[in-house]
């Protein structure tokens, strides 16, 4: 007896899922001539698996439905889950385990307090040290469709961190060890050993302005006007008045900024700060400020973490996270949150975009003239002035693509992966004023009265109020 007359099966679109239905009319058909008697008499287990695997259902069959659909036929309820596949389990990605206490590698959670003492101390190193070693991402686990066909899994991603100057790579280990002594500095794309330019009191004009190729250390303030730029560290124990800051890697000031809108502090990776008053900061990574952020215009690509203190005017940005205790004074002080990508990471990404394609662009026509000369080398020898052509191609393709494989990733840090992407949210462990405003892209949310303890999230265009 064909199963079919009486059953239909449904396979969803990811072949994940398949359920069986009845035609209705046909069961009553059977009870009318008598046939449904001999539908039971014959069904079993083993001809209603082998009528699934006519329509190529063949793996994750579920025997306590097969046994529930044969022993009551048309009378149970449909339609009915009869076959379930395995979704493929992802990768976990690679991981850095840090062997020196970088403190430019600090997670921040909420509802967490930071000790920024400790993040002054200065992590030094002597020869053979060891800095970091490298956790290799897992496969991941392939999955499985009710076809019995395998579903790939999505492999974890490799962490990228070169060894720079100073530092080798161990790849027996996978461990990175120090060649020299030094301060070690952490930028996003390398770990470096570098050599300390010291400063035992203020800066003053018999020291002048600083641009060393390393790290910087004052002990004392930087009054107005100076400029420091270091391609490793620079860590401030006084004050920083109205001056130029720019390093490679990170910033630590541990009394706090008081800039009067002028001058600027720029850091590759994170920025730990006492406080900052009228200063324009911005944050590869991450912005720490121990205290309040007063009026100034602020910009970290992940997380703005604002202590004990408040946020009250000018803007603060942040690619993923602000949060803080209070946001806005009883003043009413407008008071602008930026949350997701700001103007200039945009600009980069286009930038980068269009210097991509130029040498895509690059390469494919030096592979051409190089796939051109190798076919004259097969049907003779070439002239001296085609060997000259031809040392230069390849020599062009090979710096061609290996920018174009430093660009591709340095883009890809400014990439959103769908997979990982966080939530963009405002927390505030204490209160937000009137006058605050929060905007995301074209979206932006206003406040007209206080909100006590609260988080502000925006997903799916649109801004939710909820208790912390």
């Amino acid at each position: 007896m064909d199963l079919n007359q009486f059953f239909h099966v449904v396979i969803s679109k990811d072949k994940l899922e398949c359920t069986i239905d009845v035609h209705t009319s046909k069961f009553l058909e059977a009870e009318v001539d008598d046939t449904l008697d001999e539908l039971k008499q014959n069904i079993d287990r083993e001809k209603f698996i082998a009528f699934l695997n006519e329509h190529e259902i063949i793996f994750g069959i579920k025997d306590e439905v097969v046994d529930d659909v044969i022993e009551k036929l048309h009378e149970g309820d449909y339609p009915k889950v009869i076959a379930e596949g395995v979704l493929p389990q992802s990768g976990l990605d690679g991981d850095i385990e840090y062997h020196v206490n970088l403190n430019t590698k600090v997670t921040i959670k909420e509802d967490e307090q930071i000790d920024f003492k400790e993040m002054m101390k200065i992590p030094t190193v002597e020869p053979g040290d060891r800095l970091v070693s490298f956790i290799a991402p897992t496969k991941g686990e392939d999955g499985t469709n009710i076809h019995n066909e395998p579903i790939p899994a999505k492999p974890g991603k490799v962490v990228s961190l070169k060894a720079g100057e100073n530092t080798k790579l161990d790849n027996d280990s996978s461990t990175i060890y120090s060649t020299n002594s030094g301060q070690v500095s952490l930028t996003e794309k390398k770990i470096l050993v570098l050599p300390i330019y010291e400063v035992n009191d203020s800066l003053d004009m018999k020291i002048g302005n600083i641009d060393f190729n390393g790290s910087i250390v004052i002990k004392g303030d930087v009054p107005n006007g100076f400029n420091l730029k270091a391609r490793g560290d620079i860590t401030i124990y006084g004050l920083v008045e109205a001056a130029n800051l720019e390093a490679g890697s990170s910033i630590f000031i541990r009394e706090g900024v008081s800039a009067q809108g002028k001058g600027f502090i720029k850091a590759g990776v994170d920025i730990q700060v006492g406080n900052i008053n009228q200063g324009n900061v911005e944050a590869g990574r991450n912005l720490m400020v121990e205290n309040s952020i007063l009026h100034s215009e602020v910009i970290a690509r992940e997380i703005v973490y604002c202590q004990r203190g408040n946020v009250i005017g000018g803007s603060t940005s942040a690619g993923k996270r602000v949060q803080g205790k209070d946001v806005g004074n009883r003043m009413n002080t407008k008071t602008f949150i930026y949350l997701g990508e700001n103007k200039k990471v945009l600009e980069i990404r286009s930038a980068l975009t269009n210097e991509i394609e130029e040498l895509k662009d690059q390469v494919n026509k030096l592979t051409t003239i190089g796939e051109s000369l190798e076919k004259i080398k097969l049907a003779r020898d070439l002239t001296s002035k085609e060997r000259i052509t031809y040392l230069r191609q390849r020599n062009s393709l090979e710096i061609a693509e290996a920018k174009l494989k430093e660009l591709e990733e340095e883009l890809n840090q400014y990439l959103t992966d769908d997979d990982q992407l966080e939530v963009l949210k405002l927390s505030a462990t204490g209160i937000i004023y009137p006058n605050v405003q929060v905007i995301s892209g074209k979206y932006s949310r206003s406040f007209n009265k206080e909100q006590k303890y609260v988080s502000i999230v925006f997903r799916d265009n649109d801004f939710t109020v909820s208790p912390l």
